[in-house]
């Protein structure tokens, strides 16, 4: 799906190529995205399911450009592992603690998992792997019945 409108930028930015996925790959991007496939110069119609990444990268891969790997990297600098430290301190956390961050947002309203799952796998793992759980994203202060009974930091 175009959630953000990239084809309409692509095509009124002037580019003379625009490539992307067709409006036909799926009954659903037919529907929201219908007429967008006139917006693009090159229309890829793999409809195989695939994380965004992989999607992003079989367009640089259509467009003529190789890949080393296709694994994630996230660079990070002293002064985001500082950030990291204090956040943790200030939660009581410490570097021999063991604990699990879920990141529970999605840009899509069908790829969010609901809430009630990530509440029961941290309270097995919490009974099971003696460990401590995070909610992230907004969600957690907004949305959590802090009545679940999960150990919830936020």
């Amino acid at each position: 799906m175009d959630y953000y409108h990239a084809t309409f930028i692509a095509c009124f930015s002037g580019a003379s190529v625009r490539v992307g996925y067709s409006e036909n790959i799926n009954p659903q991007k037919k529907i929201r995205n219908k007429g967008l496939d006139l917006l693009l110069t090159h229309k890829l119609n793999n409809a195989e399911l695939k994380h965004e990444v992989e999607k992003n990268l079989d367009v640089i891969k259509f467009m003529g450009g190789s890949l080393e790997t296709n694994t994630l990297e996230n660079w990070i600098d002293s002064d985001d592992k500082h950030f990291a430290e204090e956040v943790l301190q200030s939660k009581r956390i410490n570097s021999k603690m063991f604990f699990v961050a879920f990141g529970v947002g999605a840009s899509a309203p069908k790829r969010k998992w609901p809430l009630s799952n990530f509440i029961e796998v941290a309270l097995w793992l919490e009974k099971n792997m003696i460990l401590e759980s995070f909610l992230l994203e907004a969600l957690a202060k907004n949305h959590l019945d802090m009545n679940s009974g999960i150990n919830l930091k936020v």
